[in-house]
């Protein structure tokens, strides 16, 4: 087991929102641990269970990481949170901002569908954040071309983007690969 950092631009706050789908979590953990690289991870799982059913599959899933049976590029704190009525989400999200606040200012927020299949370098993405303090967030996504918002249920207009990228890469412990930190930038108000 790798010692945890202590510098607070090492973490990445994890926030994973998840209500009766136990499975698609632990998928979408699995994908996580697998693909975000570059910081070490404060994983927060918000969870709400309907029935008795539930809460028992999210317990599998909670000791399946408490087991570590899930290989990870980084080190990782786990926290597993459920809503009940007497603790709203809310109250959740505050306990778990209050937490992390001596570790980091960066959180990730994704849900139990949220899938990763491309390596991300999250230390590149905190540096772009920490680069320009108009820059106030950071979009992962397949591809820049998704133009579909099913909020909406209608296409929207790309922005026009250009590139950030930093000086050099970061190499991969693991595999001895250069993982890109490239990222596109766009302006909100043109998109």
């Amino acid at each position: 087991e790798s010692e945890l950092p202590r510098a607070a631009d090492a973490w990445l706050a994890v926030v994973i929102f998840s209500k009766d789908r136990p499975c698609q979590l632990l998928c979408s953990l699995v994908s996580l641990l697998r693909h975000v690289r570059g910081v070490a991870l404060d994983i927060s799982v918000l969870y709400k269970a309907s029935q008795p059913t539930f809460a028992e599959s999210y317990f599998v899933v909670e000791s399946l990481f408490q087991r570590r049976l899930y290989p990870s590029f980084a080190p990782v704190e786990w926290h597993w949170m459920e809503e009940t009525d007497e603790t709203s989400l809310g109250k959740l999200l505050d306990s778990m901002l209050a937490r992390v606040r001596e570790k980091t200012t960066t959180v990730l927020l994704t849900v139990d569908d949220a899938l990763w299949f491309n390596d991300f370098n999250a230390a590149a993405a905190m540096q772009l954040l920490k680069s320009d303090n108009r820059i106030y967030s950071v979009h992962a996504k397949l591809c820049p071309r998704i133009e579909y918002a099913h909020p909406n249920d209608k296409f929207m207009r790309v922005p026009p983007f250009s590139h950030f990228s930093l000086h050099q890469s970061t190499d991969s412990k693991e595999e001895g690969e250069k993982i890109s930190p490239d990222l596109l930038i766009f302006e909100r108000e043109k998109g």
